[in-house]
């Protein structure tokens, strides 16, 4: 649903900014969460939002079939593919579904997704495993207080848009 991508690309907006080049950041050169290390054909630093929506609804929400689910669960999974590598949050939800985490959206994950009796519960047991494993990363000491709003923020936007 359209409307259900308008909503998370909004409340990705809020999280990801605008323009950054931190030379600290693993993801180096990056506007509206578009970096230059995974878009190298893209001129990053004059990307407009309308461009960058563009590629988020192609490479993110359409692929991950996050309009296919629930929103606070297909809210949350595009958050977490776009900020994370995308096999790590699809086993994540996954895992809270009664599927196979194999990493992969197929029909059977699809339909346990709108099968849920609690697509809340699903999204706040995936914001536990995103919280879990970026306390394992190395630069958890320098941006992880930025990582854990951003994860309770995500939440908090999933579940207060979900019709």
């Amino acid at each position: 649903m359209s409307e259900d991508f308008d909503k998370a690309f909004a409340t990705l907006m809020k999280l990801e900014g605008g323009y950054v080049n931190d030379a600290a950041d693993d993801g180096g050169e990056t506007n509206f969460g578009i970096s230059k290390a995974q878009y190298p054909n893209v001129d990053v630093a004059h990307l407009t939002q309308d461009q960058a929506k563009a590629i988020y609804r192609k490479d993110f929400w359409d692929k991950f079939r996050c309009g296919d689910m629930p929103f606070p669960i297909g809210g949350l999974l595009f958050d977490c593919v776009v900020n994370h590598n995308p096999t790590n949050p699809v086993k994540w939800m996954q895992s809270n579904i009664g599927v196979l985490a194999d990493g992969i959206i197929g029909p059977r994950t699809v339909a346990a997704a709108q099968a849920s009796r609690d697509p809340v519960g699903v999204a706040t047991e995936m914001t536990v495993k995103r919280v879990e494993y970026v306390k394992t990363l190395p630069d958890y000491p320098r941006f992880g207080k930025g990582w854990h709003a951003r994860h309770v923020r995500a939440l908090s936007a999933a579940i207060s848009n979900w019709r």
